[in-house]
């Protein structure tokens, strides 16, 4: 790129830099509020939630809204050698185990087996290239 061109590009690169950095500002800020919202959420969600079981209900009305408590149980990974243990074993007569998993590829792994198989595609993968600017404060 010659200098005119450094002289010409340099005010715009610097006013979407300045953008970006306001942009970037903003985004913390809200952040932060989320943050403190979300927490605040979470205290009133389990007093509601006291409170309901106190009286002995799951469900009630306020202020034209319907609550109710709903009981999940999720899974914790908590020793992944001994899961992956049992599922090795069990998958080879129950292939529909295979559903524990969910729909994602691992994306460091994905890219450590292109480089091991020199860019050889995996059937059933399509990769995309996904880029980001990054942009830090210099001291």
């Amino acid at each position: 790129m010659n200098q005119a061109a450094k002289q010409i590009d340099t005010p715009i690169i610097e006013d979407l830099t300045s953008q970006l950095i306001e942009n970037r500002n903003q985004l913390r800020e809200l952040s932060a509020q989320e943050k403190v919202l979300k927490a605040e959420k979470q205290d009133l969600e389990v007093r509601l939630k006291q409170a309901m079981e106190a009286v002995g209900t799951s469900m009630a009305r306020a202020k034209g809204h319907s609550i109710s408590i709903q009981h999940r149980t999720v899974p914790t990974l908590t020793d992944y050698d001994t899961f992956t243990e049992w599922f090795t074993t069990e998958i080879q007569e129950h292939p529909e185990y295979i559903s524990l998993f969910e729909r994602r590829i691992s994306a460091p792994v994905y890219r450590e087996l292109l480089d091991e198989f020199d860019g050889e595609s995996i059937p059933g993968i399509e990769p995309f290239d996904k880029w980001s600017i990054s942009l830090r404060v210099l001291s």
